[in-house]
């Protein structure tokens, strides 16, 4: 799998393209797939890397980006909406979150978090889907606010449905699935 942290590079094209065919040869040979896990927010061409080097033998795993989407359609709803203030209840709960382990002993995340309060810092506070804070934090939220998730409007549900249908349909394209 993807080390969360991984960025699309050429040094990561080619490391997947001189390690990934010797593991499908092997998966193939016992009559298993490969497993790739933190597939989130791959570019077209490490997916098609991916493809090509597997033969699309492969169950690739994504997660955090499909709940992103959920926090993007949150966040492009209309002002004074119900997607909208569940958009800001969920940043007012992570900025609280993460103010709260700056000084963990974890430094790595302590780390992560002073870099996500930095970037809400110079965004003068304005906070979007796109940012460090949901794209790092954004999971640990669900269990907090799931009465809310629980209650979303269709709209709401209709809007994530068709942006969740085109980010796999993406993925299974880009991977050689369909």
């Amino acid at each position: 799998g993807f080390d969360k942290k991984d960025t699309d590079s050429n040094e990561l094209l080619a490391s997947l393209e001189s390690l990934l065919p010797q593991l499908n040869a092997v998966a193939k040979d016992h009559g298993l797939v490969l497993g790739i896990h933190s597939g989130d927010g791959k570019s077209p061409a490490t997916l098609q890397c991916v493809a090509q080097s597997t033969d699309g033998n492969l169950w690739y795993k994504v997660s955090p980006d499909r709940q992103r989407i959920l926090y993007k359609v949150l966040a492009e709803s209309q002002p004074d909406t119900d997607g909208r203030r569940l958009f800001e209840l969920l940043t007012e709960h992570l900025l609280t979150l993460v103010e709260n382990r700056v000084n963990s002993t974890d430094k790595e995340l302590a780390q992560n978090c002073t870099t996500a309060l930095e970037e809400v810092r110079r965004n003068s506070g304005r906070i979007d889907a796109e940012c460090k804070l949901i794209y790092d934090f954004g999971f640990l939220a669900a269990r907090t606010l799931r009465p809310y998730l629980d209650n979303i409007s269709d709209d709401i549900v209709q809007r994530y449905r068709r942006m969740d249908f085109e980010y796999i349909n993406n993925l299974a394209t880009n991977l050689g699935l369909i």
